[in-house]
């Protein structure tokens, strides 16, 4: 197919656009991953700052806490991709983070002075808030992605990802060790968020067609690559009979099931695990947690570039998707089951397998993440929505799993279970999605779609309306 010659300036409101979502996310993600840290810090305070509280939480109080966020963030995942598919996705973005943060930063004076069980109830509300943004960032790409930046564009904005749990990881531990203590955890959150905010606020746009910035060679060529593959501007029903009877739109399910699982257990519980299990403090701890993370950041831009190269050699899009969901899925697999077969003395070797588990994850944008906009362009942001809710629902059991096995976070052999199970999630999930996974446009996705069949129903009434006649 043929698209217009001009894609408008070097750098355009496309771009910008994929700033903001790769900030947004950044915003995210730091402030999903400090929470693990964080909890570390409040429950030892005496080895970071001593001169504010410690909490004497348990695993499973830890566990609740992290449950009360999921519990939130997964309830909003559906409805965020209905809202946004309605109202607009900047819309959404916007209340999404400046919910979030406006809970952030008064978070250390819910949990000193009115104790877990509010701050369990903040941590909800933050979920709410957080589950509206990732449908709202698959819409807005869906509106500014051209066809042949798809995989690109969609990438870069992902990142922000990584780079939100490179920041998490590894500023928590000082943080918590300087003055601020662990309350800065939060309010270093809260001043990243309102950055975020004011830069959507003033260079945010909603879509190319009402976009006042955007160049006629810009617009044009977004909406013509849009247009040559089915994507419309107008307000859409969203077929979701036919899309909870697709197999890729399963397969995109499971595979999102197995990647939120594993990287809860690495964002969420190894921290945990290099404390109790490999003796590290909070300062060591929060360095090596984000050694991962920073590979996986350097590593997605490698990705990015070996995709493009593909690409333009033609190599078919499905083989690049379950190529790197299964670079994603089976190496970290191979790693957690290798270090749940260590003795509690091969610490370095421990960590080095933590640490490629955690860079490879990356894979899984390009892999599986961005299949939203191959099956659904038109309803991209309802699809995510559809998909991570449950997916995230299934991931609140993984804190209770934990908190049952670990009864003793001290006890190696206990983690090792979590780790074998997690390998098993990972491998299954990607056989799911290597079986019945699709990258390319679903007939649901079509604005025709259900009215031919009614066309025939009309014309088969008619027809028996003369014969009686």
């Amino acid at each position: 197919m043929t698209y217009a010659l001009s894609k408008g300036p070097r750098f355009g409101v496309r771009h910008t656009q994929t700033f903001l979502l790769f900030y947004a996310i950044a915003v995210e993600y730091y402030g999903r991953s400090s929470i693990g840290m964080s909890l570390v810090a409040m429950t030892h305070a005496a080895s970071t700052n001593p001169d504010f509280p410690e909490f004497p939480w348990g695993q499973m109080e830890k566990s609740i806490i992290l449950i009360c966020f999921l519990a939130g963030y997964t309830s909003t995942q559906a409805p965020g991709g209905f809202f946004s598919h309605k109202y607009g996705a900047k819309r959404m973005a916007l209340i999404a983070i400046i919910g979030f943060t406006a809970i952030q930063v008064i978070s250390p004076v819910i949990v000193t002075e009115l104790g877990m069980i509010a701050f369990c109830i903040a941590r909800f509300i933050q979920g709410l808030f957080q589950g509206l943004l990732f449908p709202a960032v698959h819409g807005h790409l869906a509106k500014w992605t051209p066809k042949d930046e798809m995989t690109l564009l969609g990438a870069l904005s992902h990142t922000g990802l990584d780079f939100g749990n490179v920041l998490a990881m590894g500023a928590t531990g000082l943080i918590a060790s300087s003055n601020w203590g662990w309350p800065g955890i939060s309010y270093f959150g809260a001043i990243f968020g309102f950055g975020w905010f004011v830069l959507f606020f003033i260079w945010g746009e909603e879509s190319p067609e009402t976009s006042k910035r955007i160049s006629e060679e810009e617009r044009h060529y977004i909406l013509s690559s849009q247009k040559a593959d089915g994507t419309v501007t107008e307000q859409l029903k969203t077929p979701y009979k036919a899309m909870f009877k697709s197999w890729p739109f399963w397969a995109f399910f499971f595979g999102k099931c197995s990647e939120t699982w594993g990287y809860s257990i690495q964002l969420e519980q190894v921290p945990t695990y290099m404390h109790s299990v490999l003796g590290f403090d909070i300062k060591s701890n929060a360095l090596f947690s984000s050694l991962p993370y920073v590979g996986t950041w350097i590593l997605s831009y490698i990705y990015i570039i070996i995709v493009m190269y593909l690409l333009k050699r033609n190599v078919s899009l499905t083989w690049i998707r379950k190529f790197f969901a299964s670079w994603a899925s089976f190496i970290p697999a191979a790693c957690f089951i290798a270090v749940g077969c260590l003795r509690v003395d091969q610490t370095n070797a421990a960590i080095a397998l933590l640490i490629v588990s955690g860079c490879v994850q990356s894979a899984a944008v390009i892999g599986m993440l961005l299949n939203t906009l191959d099956l659904a362009p038109n309803f991209s942001d309802v699809v995510m929505g559809t998909a991570n809710g449950p997916a995230n629902l299934i991931n609140i059991f993984n804190p209770l799993i934990v908190a049952l096995v670990v009864t003793d976070e001290y006890n190696q052999g206990q983690w090792n279970v979590i780790f074998f199970i997690t390998a098993g999630v990972f491998i299954f999930g990607n056989m799911v999605y290597l079986i019945y996974g699709k990258m390319t446009v679903q007939p649901w996705n079509s604005p025709d779609f259900g009215k031919e069949k009614t066309k025939d129903v009309q014309l088969e009434n008619n027809k028996d309306a003369k014969v009686e006649n």
